[in-house]
């Protein structure tokens, strides 16, 4: 598997401030959203956790399958920790890497995009499979009052590479 990172400027930024409050370990209500696996529905791959909330929502709501993963795979760091943003921020990247272990294991042949959102109040984590012609991030610049961070995680044939914009 191979790993490209992205990020707006404001995200750049973001992670420069934050150097020396480095978080060691995952949270363990964190880490119980990852233990709790991953299921497929539909042909779409969801956290477990949130699969009674798949019952109610369906891919027509959401556009297509990427918008039906990234509104199912939709967690707010600060819902299951008490912290400022900067431990936000360290907690949700550790939950992204370490979701990537079970996405690469599981799928192994498979690409996926995993994003952290961070506003001056909250930090978001979700993620979809890469498809043809649909895509829930666009324009990182765009996203003025967002900072943003994407890690693809690509499948063994994916290309080397790491770029941060």
């Amino acid at each position: 598997m191979t790993h490209l990172e992205q990020m707006n400027q404001r995200m750049h930024i973001l992670i420069s401030t934050q150097k020396n409050s480095a978080v060691r370990s995952l949270d363990d209500n964190l880490a119980a959203v990852l233990q709790d696996g991953l299921i497929e529905m539909d042909g779409s791959i969801l956290l477990a956790r949130f699969k009674n909330s798949a019952k109610q929502i369906t891919i027509a709501n959401c556009h297509d399958e990427t918008g039906y993963e990234c509104v199912l795979n939709h967690l707010h760091v600060g819902d299951y920790i008490r912290a400022s943003i900067a431990e936000e921020l360290g907690q949700g990247m550790l939950f992204m890497a370490q979701l990537a272990h079970p996405l690469e294991e599981k799928y192994p042949e498979a690409t996926f995009q995993l994003i952290l959102t961070c506003s001056d109040s909250e930090c978001t984590v979700r993620f979809h499979k890469v498809r043809p012609n649909q895509n829930w991030i666009a324009d990182l610049e765009g996203y003025k009052d967002e900072a943003i961070f994407l890690l693809k995680i690509s499948g063994a044939d994916g290309p080397a590479e790491k770029a941060v914009s």
